[in-house]
């Protein structure tokens, strides 16, 4: 059964399939691009939007959503979907010094 997240991003996106393998059902949201981080409530709420959730499957969950190339890949797709500009919006909002830049 999907989660509420998840199913809220199946519904914004017309999506129910997993966006690491793109056969299975859906059932999570993955934080893809930068791990949730419950210590930092400013950055947990930019973290929870939508432009960092990935739909997956649980075998993607624990398997490949966390690789470095599934990052690289979801940020283009999420450029794909809310443009580049929106994307870099987002990023330049995450409150840490140190941010990922190979996305960019």
């Amino acid at each position: 059964m999907p989660t509420e997240t998840a199913l809220k991003l199946m519904q914004e996106r017309n999506n129910s399939l997993c966006e690491c393998c793109g056969v299975t059902p859906a059932e999570e949201a993955h934080h893809c691009l930068y791990r949730r981080d419950l210590k930092n409530k400013a950055a947990g709420k930019v973290l929870n939007e939508t432009y960092n959730l990935q739909l997956v499957c649980k075998e993607c969950h624990s398997r490949v959503a966390k690789h470095h190339a599934n990052k690289v890949r979801f940020w283009r797709m999420q450029c794909a979907r809310y443009g580049k500009d929106r994307m870099l919006d987002w990023h330049k909002r995450l409150p840490y010094k140190v941010k990922e830049m190979e996305y960019c």
